[in-house]
């Protein structure tokens, strides 16, 4: 059960299986019928998905509800937690409209806190969340290579429960090819590109659109590869390198662990 809110229509109640589909059902629920055609996304911690119609500028959240939620009505306006800050529904819309991600402070600052973090897992989850911020994905990923495969060390996104755990084999799909070669890639279409292991979206039932993979590697030694699913604005060269950074920050800080 999801709450999608619009600035059009007001808010309704959607019991729906994922939060765009309930963004759908939603918005023609309330009349809002300019159907956003590009989104740029943000998950809050608390699981509300903040939604802009790149095209048009339009805001819209959609609140999933627990249990005890969907019985109960919530009052109007009531606060959500997110990261710390009390934001009501309003607000949270229109911060979203207004929202600016700047790449090279991000970036920079992203950096600057990964030898800082307090442990590896911790370091992944800035440099994941980071690009995932940055190319306004759908999902992200942290892949290390292990005696038993390539596993999905950390991972963020709608599909995350699936996948934290998960292993592949050494050298599977563009994750495997990227680490393998060296090399980092940009797949404007990966069921088009054969080297894509179709595995993992059977696994998740979600089917990527495109990807960026990145090895996390230094001084010709590879240790996995940061990736990104479903860009809502694309990625470019730009994304490619803030990414290659990243990667070489956690390659830097698991050379520090592994060194005597």
């Amino acid at each position: 059960m999801f709450r999608v809110s619009s600035r059009v229509g007001g808010h309704v109640d959607v019991d729906a299986p994922n939060w765009m589909v309930a963004l759908g059902e939603g918005l023609m629920t309330v009349g809002d019928t300019e159907s956003p055609d590009r989104l740029a996304c943000e998950r809050l911690m608390n699981g509300t998905v903040l939604v802009r119609d790149v095209r048009t500028g339009r805001g819209y959240s959609v609140q999933p509800l627990d249990p005890v939620e969907e019985t109960e009505a919530e009052p109007e306006g009531e606060a959500l937690e997110a990261d710390g800050d009390s934001l009501n529904e309003e607000e949270e819309l229109e911060e979203l409209d207004s929202e600016h991600v700047v790449p090279i402070e991000l970036v920079r600052d992203t950096l600057a806190a990964i030898p800082k973090a307090a442990d590896l897992d911790a370091a992944l989850a800035l440099a994941v969340s980071a690009g995932v911020r940055l190319t306004q994905s759908r999902g992200g990923s942290a892949l290390l290579l292990e005696p038993e495969g390539l596993r999905f060390r950390y991972v963020v996104g709608e599909h995350a429960h699936r996948l934290r755990g998960m292993r592949i084999p050494s050298g599977a799909g563009l994750a495997g090819f990227s680490i393998d070669t060296l090399t980092s890639l940009v797949v404007l279409n990966a069921y088009a590109d054969s080297r894509f292991d179709r595995s993992v979206d059977r696994h998740t039932g979600h089917r990527t659109r495109n990807l960026l993979c990145v090895p996390i590697a230094s001084a010709g030694k590879a240790w996995g590869c940061l990736e990104l699913v479903d860009s809502a604005i694309g990625f470019s060269d730009d994304s490619l390198g803030e990414m290659e950074l990243l990667g070489e920050a956690i390659a830097e800080r698991l050379a520090q662990l592994s060194s005597p």
